[in-house]
């Protein structure tokens, strides 16, 4: 088995809930049991844009539907 490319902590409180990859696979959103989401990049050089995190609805996060 091949060793990790990176790891690291959660950005978030609480227990992850649904993690999304974004299709171009540079970045990847990971949501909470109370309902946050924080964005993630890959490339540990990308700043972040927004580091704020707000409450969803978090089947919109596992599901990706509106």
């Amino acid at each position: 088995m091949r060793e990790p490319e990176q790891t690291r902590e959660s950005p978030l409180k609480y227990q992850a809930r649904a993690l999304s990859i974004f299709p171009s696979g540079d970045d990847f959103v990971v949501s909470s049991i109370e309902g946050r989401v924080a964005v993630e990049y890959v490339d540990p050089k990308r700043t972040r844009a927004s580091a704020s995190s707000s409450t969803i609805a978090p089947s919109t996060v596992a599901t990706g539907a509106s």
